[in-house]
């Protein structure tokens, strides 16, 4: 218990190292890169004693930093890669795999790796699951109170889940019984040469929506545009990424 009760201190303090660090690199990004709203976003905030939120131009560059251009549609690996299996553990870097290691993840929150949960995949597509180990359980995008769609503009937010259920890559959501929630599950995709993953959920539409993982409040959610959630939730919200780490032998 006391060791749970530590990593969610040093993880909190570790969010607030980097958001004033994140906050001193912002302040150096032109003025006439900030839109008027995001000005008076920003003089609210002073008044409260928070640091400024950079352009969501800028902040977009900060947080997809150093990922790799690999063509076509994001987190989509090419079918020629060679079918293959691991075992390991998640881990959570702060904006982008340069950036700073949070975590590791233990279905919606973030932990030691010790106390992380142990997963498991086997690689054969583009999409696939990512299976909890030694279990008929598997990683599952939920959806949140707001609504299924997804994407740029919108508040709504997806849970990070674990579920006994499988949907097909490609698909709409399914019920899931035990939740009572409309789930997701090959919805994964891994870069095998830098093992980041990228989240993806099929809107209501049939459109593949590109997701952004975030940190709020020490929890994991899935948003297609952390800045409307961040305006909505009233609180910082962290643009995170997810990073395969194979056990060893």
């Amino acid at each position: 218990m006391k060791s749970s009760h530590l990593a969610r201190v040093l993880i909190t303090l570790l969010l607030v190292v980097v958001s004033v660090a994140l906050a001193f690199e912002l302040d150096a990004v032109r003025d006439d890169l900030y839109t008027p709203a995001e000005v008076r976003r920003n003089t609210q905030r002073k008044a409260l004693g928070l640091p400024p939120l950079g352009p969501k131009a800028a902040r977009k560059r900060v947080a997809r930093q150093g990922k790799p251009n690999r063509g076509g549609m994001p987190g989509v690996i090419p079918a020629s890669v060679a079918a293959h299996s691991s075992t390991g553990h998640i881990a959570v870097y702060y904006g982008s795999l340069g950036g700073p290691l949070l975590g590791f993840l233990s279905q919606h929150k973030l932990t030691t790796m010790e106390n992380a949960t142990q997963y498991t995949y086997n690689f054969a597509g583009s999409l696939m699951q990512i299976n909890v180990a030694n279990s008929n359980q598997r990683m599952a995008v939920a959806a949140g109170l707001y609504g299924r769609t997804l994407g740029p503009g919108s508040k709504n937010f997806h849970l990070a889940r674990h579920t006994r259920i499988s949907t097909p890559a490609h698909e709409l959501p399914r019920r899931d019984e035990e939740t009572a929630m409309h789930i997701e599950t090959t919805v994964f995709a891994i870069d095998p040469a830098t093992g980041e993953i990228d989240v993806h959920w099929v809107n209501p539409d049939g459109k593949l929506a590109y997701v952004q993982v975030v940190v709020l409040q020490e929890r994991i959610y899935y948003t297609g545009d952390p800045e409307a959630l961040e305006a909505y939730a009233g609180d910082t919200v962290h643009t995170v990424v997810y990073k395969w780490v194979p056990m060893e032998g």
